[in-house]
């Protein structure tokens, strides 16, 4: 088995895709994409997170300390890697072009894989969303999940829903959005948000995913096919919510960064100054260690998080005996600035 272990996302998986053409057995393959997932992990020399299947693939395959982002958004990085092509060649340089309008013709990915006599699947985020996903063309199965409803979100809808009636009537919704804040940080609605979510992993849209990746896995979907399956991870994309016991990993006394110089504004060009901290709570050149460590706290939560989920896929494989028999490639669409030259996201 070969398994591919990119830092932040790049197009080295894709440099797979004609050996695997060539091969006489044609492998089976599992892309996992996560969104917003930085070096925070052990991988990167990042000792101060627990991701044990993150450590496994490492271990058993090939990292790529030099994999660079095309594009620093969702949707031009996703549209970069899917096709192969630079963010100038595909013309996607921002979160709703399709490159399907930009550059007609252009395949993708899963497209060249059901080619070539794959069974093609995708679960969660991997398109950067529904409405440029290719479909049929790309895909013979294709789900897309929500996370349940939270504690707080029903405790916020109840009373809600007796002032003012059903949050489905169509003159409720901006009133909703606008009550649904003062429960902040932990509703869905407050973006960026953060906190235990009060769900169990399997409630949460990326338990659902690695659920269905196992249902398709255990049930051979994929026939006498060999297999391209994306498991499109959603975390640790804001809101930064994920169940009760990740966020017990990482007591926030315990949380380690480094603060920029006191002078580092004066050393910055104005073009180079970014509003990147207004979103977050913070005063421009103004540190808050508290409002830093609820935020590292909870990002850490996610990224354990998701590190579970894929571990049960990762077992999966092993428990049918596919492990030998599969590519594992594990990337991110870019990276997360968490506080360092006081930027955030």
């Amino acid at each position: 088995m070969k398994l591919l272990f990119p830092g932040i996302c790049s197009l080295v998986h894709l440099l797979v895709l004609p050996v695997l053409l060539a091969a006489a057995d044609m492998p089976n393959v599992l892309f996992i994409v996560c969104d917003d997932l930085n070096t925070h992990v052990t991988t990167s020399d990042y000792p101060y997170i627990k991701t044990p299947a993150f450590d496994e693939l490492a271990m058993e395959g090939i990292v790529f300390k030099r994999a660079y982002c095309q594009y620093p958004v969702c949707g031009p990085s996703r549209a970069s890697f899917l096709s192969g092509l630079y963010p100038e060649s595909t013309g996607i340089l921002n979160n709703s072009d399709d490159i399907r309008d930009v550059r007609p013709g252009t395949p993708s990915m899963p497209q060249v894989f059901k080619e070539q006599g794959y069974w093609t699947a995708a679960t969660g985020k991997v398109f950067h969303n529904p409405k440029i996903d290719p479909g049929e063309e790309a895909w013979h199965e294709k789900t897309f999940f929500e996370n349940d409803e939270m504690p707080i979100e029903r405790k916020a809808r109840k009373e809600f829903e007796e002032q003012y009636g059903s949050i489905e009537d169509r003159q409720n919704r901006s009133r909703w959005r606008e009550f649904l804040l003062k429960y902040a940080p932990q509703t869905m609605n407050q973006t960026p948000g953060w906190g235990p979510s009060g769900l169990i992993d399997e409630q949460h849209r990326d338990g659902k995913n690695a659920k269905q990746v196992i249902d398709w896995v255990e049930n051979r979907r994929f026939g006498d096919k060999p297999f391209f399956i994306a498991l499109g991870i959603h975390k640790p994309h804001v809101p930064f919510l994920a169940p009760d016991k990740y966020f017990d990993l990482y007591p926030k006394e315990s949380l380690q960064f480094v603060n920029p110089p006191s002078n580092f504004w004066d050393t910055v060009p104005k073009t180079a100054i970014s509003k990147r901290y207004e979103g977050f709570g913070f005063e421009l050149g103004e540190e808050n260690d508290d409002l830093r460590r609820e935020y590292m706290q909870a990002y850490h939560a996610c990224i354990s998080f998701i590190d579970a989920q894929i571990g049960s896929v990762l077992q999966e494989l092993k428990d049918t005996g596919l492990w030998e028999k599969t590519i594992i490639v594990l990337t991110s669409d870019h990276g997360y600035q968490l506080g360092e030259h006081f930027m955030w996201g």
